[in-house]
Formats: C-alpha cells, structure tokens, sequence
C-alpha cells in the first residue's frame, strides 16, 4: 500500500490545472477558497472538505462568490464563531476579501 495523499496536496495538484481565462466556476471558486486556506494557515481551524457556497454570491454585480466553511469544534467553543467566509471573484479568480463570523 502507497501512502494516500493528503487533502492538501490534492488542492494543490488542483490549482495547477485551474484555467482562470475564461472565468471561475463554482468548482474552481472552492479550490481556490480551499487554496487560500491551506496557504494562510487557517486549514486547521475550519473544515475544508465541505465548503458551503452562498448561491447568492454568484449574482452581486462585481462578480465576487462566497465560499464558507465551518469552523472547527475548538473555534466554535472558545472563540464562539461559526464559519470563515473567502470572497473570490469569480471573473479574474483573486480573493477579494476573507472574515470569520459571525460578526459578535
């Protein structure tokens, strides 16, 4: 048996093949979420694997999505927030901002 890659290096191996060109889709916009997450250290905190996309992200006029992801039981408990959103824009594939919340 080889060793299984992680959830990580799968992201990474995804965002090689991303073509931003001729926009992001709602696939593509979670990778880069998941992305954003794993190179800001913050996979940890949340779970990465389910991600939500809030539908109505994808009709604000300047093109951004919000992808959320649930925070982990340890945040949840001490820090009492519930989720991390990462705003991507989904034309250009950038992260236009990023925030835990709620805002308390």
């Amino acid at each position: 048996m080889g060793n299984r890659p992680s959830f990580e290096s799968i992201i990474k191996e995804k965002m090689k093949v991303i073509n931003i060109s001729d926009g992001v889709s709602r696939e593509e916009a979670i990778i880069i979420a998941q992305n954003y997450l794993i190179d800001k250290g913050i996979n940890n905190d949340c779970i990465i694997a389910k991600p939500q996309v809030i539908e109505k992200g994808w009709s604000i006029p300047n093109g951004t999505c919000e992808i959320r992801f649930e925070a982990n039981r340890t945040i949840k408990r001490k820090q009492g927030l519930e989720w991390f959103s990462v705003y991507v824009d989904i034309e250009k594939g950038g992260i236009e901002g990023c925030g835990w919340g709620p805002d308390l």
